[in-house]
């Protein structure tokens, strides 16, 4: 028997084989299983198909405590590399600012808002077009370049 997966459906989980938890697929990863977002906790998992089961009515009419939000931002090059970028989200305080809701309620677009090193709020999408310096991080070559005297 076939098992079809619909993305942004509400399905339980089972979890640890021995609870539930409430969870929708965010994308079919491999031919028996999917990435999940569990929208009471705010956390993602891969799963294997046999795991999934249609959540009943009932509880569909509690809200999710936590969901899942899209980063409003598209930018193909940035200006910062992958690793500045992870030391900087690792070593500050996160947030994210919701943005825009769909009509039907389901898709959430929101700005991921973090504090630089002067403590300054900055944004996501500034980062990655600014790059380092608008997050106030030292590139590792600045770090190691002696400063220059001027006469």
């Amino acid at each position: 028997m076939k098992r079809h997966v619909i993305p942004m459906i509400y399905y339980f989980i089972l979890r640890d084989g021995e609870r539930f938890v409430r969870g929708c697929v965010v994308c079919k990863t491999h031919f028996m299983t999917c990435t999940t977002y569990l929208i009471d906790s705010g956390l993602t998992m891969e799963i294997g198909l046999e795991q999934l089961y249609v959540i009943n009515e009932e509880l569909l009419k509690i809200p999710p405590q936590a969901f899942l939000m899209l980063l409003d931002v598209d930018i193909e090059e940035p200006l910062i590399s992958i690793d500045e970028l992870s030391a900087m989200v690792k070593n500050t305080v996160v947030a994210f600012r919701l943005k825009y809701v769909s009509e039907n309620g389901e898709a959430f677009v929101g700005a991921m808002i973090m504090r630089n090193q002067n403590g300054e709020i900055c944004d996501l999408r500034s980062i990655l077009l600014e790059g380092v310096h608008s997050a106030n991080i030292s590139h590792e070559s600045d770090k190691t370049s002696p400063p220059s005297s001027q006469k």
